[in-house]
């Protein structure tokens, strides 16, 4: 069998046999690929190459289970032990059925992700005590925007302005569209929105560019420093408990972008949201997803497994936490794009069975009946 990898200045390609298996655009592969598994791009590049040998020496043609095979073989994991966890509340239930999917987080053999089958939920736990992590462990300030340590953060999130106000600016189409989908017309709200957990502001920059009146709440002092010097509208510095206890505002939208896995008790913090909703008002959620096909191929190394995030939400157990919280789920979608290289991987299909790597949700307030 004869196999190539081939890189040039605009493509990363792999052929077995003259077929082309794998092509990605660099700047995908760079910016995607690389960014988020923050591993050896050799390591990546042999992962890619032997992951099209073995799908085509494959006999299953499960293509999760092959590339899931290739990763464990090249990168190796820690099997689960038998390790104490101690029961977690979740949803008014004392969980005490969880069982650890994978014994590190990327490189740290400190934690584990533990993982209720009943609940379907994760929680990072600390592997020596059986204790689950809390916010208290992580500093949100200028090192975790702007510092080089993979194992948390973001590593420059300045210089990823542009691709970011780009998403930013998709992410408001996105939220006005299910607006109109879901017969809400924006003439007759308030058009006032609130940016759970804001940083640089980008998504307020964008909403206000779409007519938006916005607020945002973001813990870190370094970010909001930051946001100020662009966004029009108002930044609260501090937690969102403390904004609700200030706020005489209701929001006709409330967004949650990667915030949800930050918090101690994401059913309090939506709790919170619910108050703050207008009547008629949308929360949009977007969080890493338990039942991602990347996390079932890369295990300790799935790029959202990371020590700030507290929780890995699934489609459920993200239902049970809305309804917790007074509020229903309107739409559940899941993306995918990360393996968009792999020609015999459909990251479509994938998404619309919510196998994709982060949820979108959009919920709503409990109607009275």
């Amino acid at each position: 069998m004869k196999s190539a990898l081939i890189r040039d200045d605009q493509h990363i390609t792999v052929k077995i046999n003259e077929e082309i298996l794998f092509r990605d655009t660099l700047s995908h592969w760079n910016d995607a690929f690389c960014r988020l598994l923050t591993l050896d791009e050799d390591l990546l590049h042999q992962f890619v190459e032997q992951a099209c040998i073995d799908w085509t020496l494959s006999k299953s043609r499960d293509v999760v289970t092959s590339l899931s095979q290739t990763w464990n073989r090249l990168r190796g994991d820690l099997d689960t032990e038998d390790l104490q966890i101690q029961p977690i509340e979740w949803c008014g239930v004392l969980r005490d059925d969880m069982k650890f999917e994978t014994l590190r987080i990327r490189e740290s053999t400190d934690y584990g992700l533990a993982v209720s089958s009943q609940a379907n939920h994760g929680w990072l736990v600390k592997k020596e005590s059986g204790l689950r992590s809390t916010s208290s462990e992580v500093q949100y300030e200028d090192v975790y925007f702007e510092g080089s340590n993979g194992l948390i953060g973001y590593g420059s999130y300045r210089s990823q302005e542009g691709w970011r106000m780009e998403k930013a600016e998709r992410q408001v189409r996105e939220i006005e569209g299910l607006f109109t989908h879901l017969g809400k017309e924006r003439g007759l709200l308030s058009q006032k929105l609130l940016d759970v957990g804001s940083g640089y502001g980008y998504f307020q920059i964008a909403a206000e560019n779409s007519g938006w009146s916005t607020v945002g709440i973001e813990l870190s002092e370094h970010a909001s420093r930051v946001s100020k010097q662009h966004v029009k509208g108002d930044v609260f510095t501090g937690t969102l408990e403390e904004f609700e206890l200030v706020s005489k505002d209701k929001f006709d939208a409330i967004v949650m972008w990667d915030f949800i896995e930050h918090v101690d008790h994401p059913v309090d913090a939506l709790v919170k949201a619910q108050k703050l909703l207008a009547e008629q008002g949308l929360l949009f959620i977007r969080t890493p997803n338990l039942n991602a096909a990347e996390f079932r191929i890369f295990g300790g190394d799935y790029h959202s497994l990371k020590l700030e995030h507290l929780h890995l939400f699934s489609p459920s157990s993200s239902c049970d936490a809305l309804s917790s919280a007074g509020l229903s789920p309107e739409i559940i979608l899941s993306a995918s794009h990360l393996l968009d290289g792999f020609r015999f991987f459909d990251s479509r299909k994938m998404a619309a069975t919510l196998g994709g790597s982060d949820l979108f949700i959009c919920a709503s307030r409990k109607r009275k009946i």
